[in-house]
């Protein structure tokens, strides 16, 4: 499979998460006090960070990545598939003393997945939010923040000043509210195109319902998407609110970086000149493929335009309990 042909001279800035992933079946979450074995298991590079970004250069943007890992072996084995897979690392640090990012992935028979872990190095580090758009490389055309990132107190006052500089710069950028604590960039929300699950909006917003949303978004300049898996997504522009339907999804898939591959697909059709019910569409599809795929990254995602229906594949087989 080849990648997309790359957006010309754009360059997007992604902030997140890095860690080792553990990937495996059961049958059912345990018991307090009870052990289970993951069958089939996988190791993956992960994170929310990873993700987005080599997602994005599948589908070809060019993407500066700022995160952290450990001074170990998992941290180099991240950094290096980083780098083969495209990924501009210049912003991901090696923090001293610190420990890499890893996480155990539990997938039951219905696709859902439950995680436990931690997040290591990416939890706090130190970057300069002003050198990020004003550095000798080109300005972003785009930049990105994981909610997660946003769980520290100090990573999030990072991460506001990253947003306010490129928003002052004329520079979209986005947020996803995983995580929960995104309603503590109460300014810059309003600001900024908002991606996350019902849940998620629950913990930002106090409600989930549309009409709800668009109340409490009343003066924001850019769109809330309601991603809802299997059920599409729902487009919330100023006081208009638009249901976009699924691409169609196998049943039984696994959804581990589903939602990631949405916000990536959305973010490059946003810079192809999509629409942003059109970009909408684009990322079901590539959250539609996401689930088809076992790991957090979908196999189909370069080529999203011309990948079979997600409905008609099968999923990649289960780890058996």
């Amino acid at each position: 499979m080849s990648r997309a042909e790359p957006i010309a001279r754009h360059r997007i800035l992604v902030v997140g998460d890095l860690m080792i992933v553990t990937l495996g079946g059961v049958e059912r979450m345990p018991e307090p006090g009870e052990n289970v074995v993951l069958r089939d298991a996988s190791v993956h590079v992960s994170g929310v960070g990873a993700n987005v970004a080599l997602d994005l250069v599948a589908l070809g943007v060019d993407v500066t990545l700022v995160s952290a890992v450990g001074e170990d072996a998992l941290g180099d084995r991240i950094v290096s598939e980083l780098r083969a897979g495209g990924v501009d690392t210049a912003g991901v640090m090696c923090v001293p003393g610190a420990t890499t990012g890893s996480m155990v992935v539990m997938v039951e028979p219905d696709g859902e997945r439950t995680m436990v872990g931690t997040r290591g190095a990416s939890e706090q580090f130190e970057f300069d939010p002003l050198a990020l758009l004003a550095g000798q490389a080109a300005a972003p055309s785009w930049v990105h923040v994981s909610g997660y990132v946003l769980l520290d107190e100090r990573m999030a006052g990072r991460c506001e000043a990253l947003l306010a500089g490129a928003i002052a710069r004329g520079i979209p950028c986005s947020v996803d509210l995983e995580g929960g604590r995104a309603g503590s960039l109460s300014t810059a929300l309003d600001r900024v195109v908002v991606l996350g699950n019902a849940a998620e909006c629950e913990a930002c917003f106090g409600t989930s319902e549309p009409a709800a949303l668009a109340a409490a978004r009343a003066n924001a300049t850019e769109a809330l998407v309601v991603k809802a898996g299997a059920d599409g997504c729902v487009l919330i522009d100023a006081s208009v609110i638009t249901c976009v339907p699924a691409a169609g999804r196998a049943s039984g898939g696994d959804s581990t970086g589903a939602g990631d591959a949405f916000d990536a697909a959305f973010i490059a059709a946003r810079l192809r000149g999509a629409s942003l019910e059109a970009a909408c569409a684009t990322g079901n599809r590539a959250g539609a493929l996401a689930a088809v795929a076992r790991g957090p990254r979908p196999k189909w995602i370069g080529a999203i335009d011309t990948a079979p229906d997600p409905g008609d594949l099968v999923p990649a087989p289960r780890p058996e309990p």
